[in-house]
Formats: C-alpha cells, sequence, structure tokens
C-alpha cells in the first residue's frame, strides 16, 4: 500500500518491508512479480483487496466487507465458478426467501460454489465470515456443471413469528355506563334528557344495560327504582385513568362505569 511517500508491503495482514521515496509522494503505481531464475513465471491472484487510503487505513473494497455497515460480497473479477447477472442480488443464510438476507452481491461479481441444494434451485457460495451463504441459481451464469456441486445440508428454518392478535376495537371519544338491576322489577333511568328501561332479575341473572357516554364532560344520572325511590348522581367523564384517581363518580374514555341496585 501506498500513503504519501511511505509505500508497505503487507501480506496476510502481516506488514513485510516498508520504504520511504520523496518521489513517490503522488500518483499510481503498481505491483509487477517476476523470478529471478526463469523467464516463465505465472502469477495469480485469488481475492484481491483493494484499498482506499484517507487520514486512517479503511478497506472499501474487500470480500465480504462492504462499505455501508452491512456485509457485502465483493466477489473477484477474474475467477470463480459463476458471475452474478443481476443487478444486485440477495445473499442469504438458507435456500430459501424465508432466510434472512446478510450481504449483497452486485453484477458482475464472481463467486464460488461450495454446494447446492437439492432441487438446483439455490447455491451455497463462499462468502467471507459466514458458514451459510446461499444465493438464487437463477440470477447466475455459470461456469461448471451443477451436477458436478455437492449437494450442501441447509441449516434449520428460521423461527416462524407468531400470528399476531388482533386487538379489539375501542372508541376512544366514548365511555360505557353500565346500570345492573338485582331487583326483580324494572327500574327507569335517565342520563342528561335521554331515558330508558333497566330491566329486572330473572331467576340469578340481573337485568344490565350499557349506555354510551358521548365525550368528556359532566352526566347527570337519574335512576326512579321501583319502590318509588330515586337515585341522583353526577358522573365526571375524563380524558385519562390518572384524572380520576381517588374520585368517586368518574369514569376515564374508553372504561366503564358499573352503577348497582339492590
Amino acid at each position: 500500500m501506498a500513503l504519501g511517500d511511505q509505500i508497505t508491503l503487507l501480506a496476510n495482514g502481516q506488514e513485510l518491508a516498508s520504504v520511504q521515496d520523496a518521489s513517490f509522494a503522488q500518483g499510481a503505481w503498481g505491483l509487477t512479480t517476476g523470478s529471478i531464475n526463469s523467464d516463465a513465471t505465472a502469477v495469480t491472484f485469488d481475492n484481491v483487496t483493494v484499498w482506499s487510503l484517507n487520514s486512517t487505513l479503511t478497506p472499501s473494497r474487500q470480500p465480504g466487507i462492504g462499505g455501508s455497515g452491512d456485509r457485502q460480497a465483493a466477489g473477484s473479477t477474474s475467477s470463480g465458478d459463476a458471475t452474478v447477472t443481476a443487478k444486485t442480488l440477495n445473499v442469504r443464510s438458507g435456500p430459501s426467501t424465508a432466510y434472512p438476507v446478510i450481504s449483497t452481491l452486485k453484477q458482475g461479481a464472481n463467486v464460488r460454489l461450495v454446494g447446492r441444494s437439492a432441487d438446483y434451485a439455490w447455491v451455497k457460495i463462499e462468502l467471507l465470515g459466514y458458514d451459510q451463504a446461499w444465493v438464487a441459481t437463477t440470477f447466475l451464469d455459470l461456469r461448471v456443471d451443477p451436477r458436478n456441486v455437492p449437494v450442501a445440508s441447509a441449516p434449520p428454518p428460521p423461527a416462524a413469528a407468531p400470528p399476531s392478535t388482533p386487538k379489539p376495537a375501542t372508541r376512544s371519544n366514548v365511555a360505557y355506563l353500565v346500570i345492573e338491576n338485582h331487583i326483580g322489577r324494572y327500574l327507569t333511568v335517565q342520563v342528561n334528557d335521554q331515558n330508558f328501561v333497566v330491566a329486572g332479575k330473572v331467576g340469578d341473572v340481573p337485568g344490565r344495560y350499557t349506555f354510551e357516554l358521548q365525550g368528556t364532560g359532566r352526566y347527570r344520572v337519574a335512576a326512579q327504582l321501583p319502590n318509588e325511590g330515586s337515585h341522583n348522581f353526577d358522573l365526571y367523564v375524563e380524558t385519562n385513568p390518572s384524572q380520576c384517581a381517588n374520585r368517586s363518580g368518574c369514569v376515564a374514555l374508553g372504561q366503564t362505569f358499573l352503577q348497582t341496585y339492590y
């Protein structure tokens, strides 16, 4: 790598040599190889890494590492068993779209196959940092006979999310007054200017009536009892339950106030 006038040679992450030369402070540079004893020299590179140097050393393109925070499989441009044909190809942790995406491959990236699904629909690829990396075969240009790729065991499928329980519909601007009549005869009730009848108890089952209180405020409740007596009270509807704390004759929106008669 070159940074300013500093040129450093690394192998497997280990520094082998480093020199300084002010004449190479800027511009392009390259690496050449050769043999001292023979002119017939063949050099190949596998998983070549390109680094972007700013104030610190940060990898901008390395197999299995992307610059966006997520791992991204860069692939090799000169070797591999298949080439990605899709613009962006998801790499998943198993041979199905039910498995989560763990990385992406760009169009033209080359990958090495290490396994396949029994139906040939998915192939397992080499991806740095992952034991399980799968892509859909339909988005690859294969350079090997898939019949020669061994069938790989798939990891356990991800647990299915539990079905969500629908919440009952609520009316946030309504409170409820329930009149429960344990007397053997009916009684009449008036809330503000509205009147209704609550049936009497039949056997062990009391009469019951539910009245909707629309919005907050004070409601005047007047019950005419069968013995010609009456019970009058004010019921206040508040927005929040905390407003009814330590208060009698109070109910919050969305809640129920129960009044019983014996």
